[in-house]
């Protein structure tokens, strides 16, 4: 380590607050605090009252000895170290500014080791000061920004950006490096991803817009106005109510292709109201409003309006009135589609008034009023909670609560306490598993639409947002002290370690073959098993058995009367000879073209009288196999009518049955090398039964035809199916390969047909795989 009087005496520096800074009291009690406006660039920062009491002492006077003077006069609990860290991160977001050049070299009286504690003031590129192991200073009474502008997507995920207070971004973005400092490669690179995911596009002055709007629909807000407005809003409901058959349609048809152009048109007009709502609210309230735009996040739109400068105001009534008010216009605009929907004719008016209920609706509310996002649900509970920050706040906590855990790092002081301290925690975890889920969504879709363009984005997502601060972090953590001579120091050994325990872990998951068994879906069915359907519509004339009676082979089972088909063979065989008896005439008179057409239409219908032979030879049904009767009340059949491929009657035998196995399409390598290994498999029935047996083969192709009814999830099976435009019968939605096993007659007997049931083999699949298969995918 450098001597301590190699630099100079940092407690000489004379340091000013920037003229620009504004400072405002906000709060009560143990909320009180104040909150500094830097109107260069709009930000806003939240200082405590032992902050805001060093601030004011820095009036470019005093030097920084002076000033910790008075502040261990007053009891404030800070010393030189707190100080220095403080003053750096003052000059940091250009609070201050250094007045006079440091004294030369002189001993410092302050603790052996000066070096500042990372401050709740993060730096917009993510950069940290150090702190070391010996440190055990204070950092509550550090400055805890409350309102910065929001960092630019290519500097960090929105898992890690500072949230700002209003709705939108701050209007003026971090002051511009000059032109003779260039930023290094590394960080245009970074700032050209992040340019890749987000582009922010401004579209009109908001402030013009709000100065013009306000004279016409500013009395929206006043109290008589807004009562009747919610009183619309309330019958907008009681007629939905009351009529929900009807508008349920018209949510079905909400994604109709035919109309998405005319919906993007009334979603860009609802989303323009809504920032306008914002803006002529605040604009009533005296606040400047910033532009109206559009933000494009992983390509997906998502209106915004710069009302930054709510901040300025100390009532957090009105704060929330401002983040409420774009919702507000909109339920407005739903509840007027609403009734334009119901007294309507049917037509095209009535379709687009309940689409525009649909988004200016639920829509709305179900994305605006969402507190795990930053848009309005989130500054509304902001506020009326009093945790300014509150994602920024819990998410450092949380980060805190690993380093506590993972290295020992001791957990700062901080201003929430109690329940909003847990809240803020919970909001945090919440807030980021919910985001992870919404990107990852939207990141599918767009492989889906364009698998290039999904995989660059989700590419560039994934080094923004957890492998660059993941790295940052480790560097932190790297860095938080020096080493014990040419030994790593303990914070370094542990990341050593933990990083090693993570690799081993992901080489364990990707490598080891999964511990867990496979389970794959059983159904018990007879073997050979006839069933006998209806050929074509008709009457069953006669039933000669009746269910649980052994038949032989041929026996004579039920007969179907159809006069219809009789007929129709009647009529073929007429023109089938009508058909032969004119080619003779045509080709004794030498018309060669006409008699070969009335030989083809001999033949066509010679085929037709073939298929209606086999029909009527089917109105006779016989056994093709011995066995017993397993149709319940087969004899209510007699003298009912039957349409062409109802089940008439079932022939099988109960002591012949066997197991239907349907193997994913996933799982069908892990099967065949239990199958081809020669290994046992444990099978388990519902209600209870259990069997060890072998494996039988499995057919080399899937498909996604249902192998038994029982299977079907609608019938309380394992299977997934869905029903299709081109088949009434419902569709496995992941194919399946069948495999079948027979039983013997013991096992036979004791089983029922349809009993379902799940067989257990090895998994020959990584344990990702399997994880991922069976929890991602398949829930």
């Amino acid at each position: 380590m450098d001597q301590p009087n190699a630099n100079p005496n940092p407690l000489s520096l004379i340091i000013t607050i920037e003229p620009e800074v504004v400072f405002e009291r906000r709060g009560e009690g143990e909320s009180n605090c104040f909150v500094a406006h830097e109107q260069r660039s709009g930000k806003f920062f939240r200082f405590g009252l032992a902050e805001y009491h060093a601030a004011s002492l820095m009036d470019g006077k005093h030097d920084l000895q002076a000033i910790l003077n008075v502040l261990e006069r007053d009891e404030i609990g800070w010393n030189a170290a707190d100080l220095v860290g403080y003053v750096r991160e003052l000059m940091t977001h250009r609070l201050a500014s250094l007045t006079t050049p440091p004294s030369p070299p002189v001993q410092p009286a302050v603790s052996s080791d000066p070096a500042p504690v990372p401050s709740p003031l993060t730096e917009p590129s993510g950069e940290r000061t150090a702190e070391t192991s010996a440190q055990k200073v204070k950092t509550a009474n550090r400055p805890d920004q409350a309102a910065v502008s929001e960092r630019s997507p290519s500097a960090a995920p929105p898992s890690t950006a500072n949230p700002a207070p209003s709705k939108t971004p701050s209007r003026a973005a971090s002051p511009a490096p000059s032109r003779a400092a260039r930023k290094p490669l590394w960080v245009q690179i970074v700032a050209a991803l992040g340019m890749l995911l987000t582009q922010r596009l401004h579209v009109v002055n908001g402030d013009r817009v709000a100065y013009r709007l306000l004279p016409v629909l500013g009395a929206t807000f006043q109290p008589i106005v807004f009562a009747l407005a919610m009183m619309l809003v309330w019958t907008g409901v009681w007629v939905t109510w009351n009529h929900w058959d009807g508008f349920s349609h018209e949510l079905r048809n909400i994604f109709d292709p035919q109309m998405w152009v005319l919906m993007a048109v009334i979603w860009c007009v609802l989303k323009m109201a809504h920032e306008c709502g914002h803006a002529v609210c605040a604009k009533r309230h005296n606040v400047h409003v910033g532009s109206i735009g559009v933000l494009f996040f992983l390509g997906a739109p998502i209106p915004f309006v710069d009302v930054t400068d709510a901040w300025k105001l100390s009532q957090r009534r009105k704060r929330v009135q401002i983040a409420l008010a774009g919702i507000y216009w909109e339920l407005i605009l739903g509840a007027l589609a609403i009734w334009v929907w119901w007294l309507a004719p049917a037509g095209l008016v009535k379709h687009l008034a309940a689409q525009v209920a649909i988004i200016a609706g639920p829509g709305t509310l179900l994305v605006n009023l969402n507190p795990l996002l930053r848009l309005d649900g989130y500054y509304v509970l902001s506020d009326l909670l009093d945790i300014p920050n509150l994602r920024q706040v819990g998410r450092r906590r949380v980060i805190e609560k690993i380093n506590l855990f993972l290295f020992g790092l001791p957990l700062s002081d901080r201003r929430l306490t109690g329940w909003r301290a847990s809240f803020a925690q919970l909001h945090a975890v919440a807030s980021l598993i919910f985001q992870a889920v919404w990107i990852s969504g939207i990141l599918y879709a767009l492989s889906m639409w364009r698998y290039r363009v999904g995989l660059a984005l989700g590419a560039a997502a994934v080094f923004l947002w957890v492998v660059l601060p993941l790295l940052r972090w480790m560097h932190l953590i790297w860095t938080i002290g020096p080493r014990d001579s040419w030994v790593l120091n303990v914070y370094q050994r542990r990341l050593l370690a933990i990083c090693s325990f993570t690799c081993l872990g992901v080489h364990t998951l990707l490598v080891q073959t999964s511990p867990f068994d496979l389970k794959v879906p059983v159904v018990v069915q007879y073997q050979d098993q006839q069933v006998v359907r209806a050929s074509s519509d008709g009457f069953v004339k006669a039933v000669y058995v009746h269910c649980g009676q052994r038949v032989r082979r041929g026996a004579l089972l039920l007969e179907i009367e159809q006069p219809e088909l009789l007929l129709e063979r009647e009529r073929l065989l007429d023109q089938g000879e009508l058909a032969l008896q004119r080619a003779n005439q045509y080709q004794l008179r030498g018309q060669l073209a006409l008699a070969a057409g009335q030989e083809e239409t001999a033949t066509r219908l010679s085929r037709q009288l073939s298929e209606i032979e086999i029909q009527i030879d089917d109105l006779t049904v016989v056994a093709h196999r011995d066995g017993m009767i397993t149709t319940p009340r087969i004899n209510h059949l007699q003298g009912s009518y039957v349409e062409q491929g109802q089940e008439l009657v079932c022939v099988s035998d109960p002591i012949e049955k066997e197991l239907l196995i349907a193997v994913s399409q996933d799982d069908v390598p892990a099967y065949r090398d239990a199958f081809l290994n020669g290994q046992f498999a444990n099978i388990r029935m519902r209600g209870g039964s259990k069997m060890f047996t072998k494996l039988g083969d499995v057919a080399p192709n899937a498909s996604n035809v249902l192998p038994h009814p029982a299977l079907s999830v609608t019938r309380g099976g394992p299977i997934a199916v869905e029903r299709t435009a081109e088949s009434q019968e419902p569709i496995m939605v992941r194919p399946h390969a069948s495999a079948s096993m027979p039983l013997d007659s013991v096992t036979s007997l004791g089983l029922r047909a349809g009993q379902v049931g799940q067989i257990s083999i090895p998994d020959n699949r990584s344990l990702l795989s399997h994880l991922w298969t069976d929890v991602v995918l398949r829930q």
